[in-house]
C-alpha cells in the first residue's frame, strides 16, 4: 500500500478493464459491497489481472474508480462471494486492498495545490497512508481485520520484515522512514500492534536513530489527529517530515536520478503519473 492518492484530482489515468467473463462477474460484486465500506454510492470497480497501475490496487478520484490487481486474488474469480462474509478470508489481502481504496474515497477529502513542493507532497501523501486507515477503522471497526491482512499480506510481505527483520534487505535512512510510518504510524493508528512491529522498530531504529525516529513519531502521531480535509496541516506535517530527514522538499523522493539496484525497494508504493494511487 503507499502513498498513493493522486496529487493531481482532475486526472483520469489509463484502467484496465476485465476481458473474461468470470472477471466482470467479480467486479460487479465487489461494486457492490462498496458503498457501506466507502459511505459513497458512486464508486466504480474494476478486478482483473493487471489492474491497479501497477500495483495491487489503484484508486481514482477523478473516475470514482477502484482497481484491483486479480493477480493478488489468490483464489478462483469464478468462486468469489463477496456478499457472503465467510468467503472473503480466502483473498483477505486483496479485499483489504478493496477496503484501503474505499477508505481513500471516503477520508482523503484533500488535495495538495498544483505548487506545492513534490517532496513535501510525497511526504504528506505518506502520512496520508495511516492517518486514514486510523479514519477507517474508527467509522467501521471491523475493517481493521481486512487492512491488517493487507498490509500483512502485502505491505510488510515484500519485504520479509514480519517474518525476520534481520534477513530483510539492508534499508537505507530514507527506506527506514517509509517503513515507519506505513508499519509503525499504523500500530499507533490500531490497525497494526506495537508487538507485532516491535522486530521492525528495532531495525529502523538502528537505521534512523532513537532520536531521529521520535521526532518522524511526533509528527506521524499530529497526523493521525488530523481531518481529514486539513490539507494545509497534512502539507506542514509533510514539510517536517522532510526537515527532520534533511530531504530535499523540492525533489519527488519518488523519482530518485540514480536509484541504486541493491537497496530495499520502497514499501510506499510510488504516486501513479497517470493519475491514481498506486500501492504495494
Amino acid at each position: 500500500m503507499s502513498t498513493h492518492f493522486t496529487a493531481d484530482p482532475t486526472a483520469t489515468g489509463a484502467a484496465v478493464f476485465p476481458t473474461r467473463p468470470e472477471w466482470l462477474t467479480l467486479s460487479a460484486a465487489f461494486a457492490d459491497e462498496v458503498p457501506i465500506i466507502a459511505d459513497r454510492d458512486d464508486l466504480l470497480v474494476t478486478v482483473a489481472p493487471g489492474a491497479g497501475g501497477g500495483a495491487p490496487a489503484c484508486f481514482y478520484p477523478a473516475r470514482a474508480l477502484i482497481e484491483v490487481d486479480g493477480d493478488h486474488l489468490g483464489v478462483d474469480p469464478a468462486t468469489v462471494d463477496p456478499a457472503n462474509l465467510s468467503d472473503r478470508p480466502r483473498y483477505a489481502p486483496a479485499w483489504g486492498a478493496l477496503t484501503h481504496e474505499c477508505g481513500h474515497a471516503k477520508h482523503t477529502a484533500w488535495a495538495p495545490p498544483d505548487d506545492a513542493p513534490p517532496g513535501v507532497v510525497a511526504a504528506a501523501m505518506l502520512l496520508e497512508e495511516p492517518r486514514m486507515e486510523a479514519a477507517q477503522v474508527r467509522r467501521r471497526p471491523d475493517d481493521r481485520h481486512w487492512l491488517r491482512a493487507c498490509v500483512k499480506g502485502i505491505v510488510a510481505a515484500d519485504l520479509h520484515l514480519f517474518a525476520d527483520p534481520a534477513t530483510a534487505p539492508q534499508m537505507t535512512p530514507a527506506h527506514a522512514a517509509h517503513t515507519a510510518a506505513l508499519l509503525l504510524g499504523r500500530a499507533d493508528g490500531g490497525v497494526l500492534t506495537r508487538t507485532e512491529v516491535a522486530p521492525v522498530a528495532r531495525v529502523i531504529e538502528d537505521v534512523l536513530g532513537a532520536d531521529t525516529l521520535g521526532k518522524l513519531r511526533a509528527v506521524w502521531r499530529k497526523a493521525l489527529r488530523t481531518a481529514d480535509d486539513d490539507g494545509e496541516t497534512m502539507l506542514a506535517l509533510g514539510r517536517q517530515w522532510c526537515e527532520i530527514l534533511g530531504s530535499d522538499p523540492d525533489t519527488d523522493p519518488n523519482t530518485p536520478a540514480d536509484p541504486d539496484p541493491g537497496a530495499a525497494p520502497d514499501p510506499s508504493g510510488t504516486p501513479d503519473p497517470s493519475g491514481g494511487t498506486r500501492h504495494r
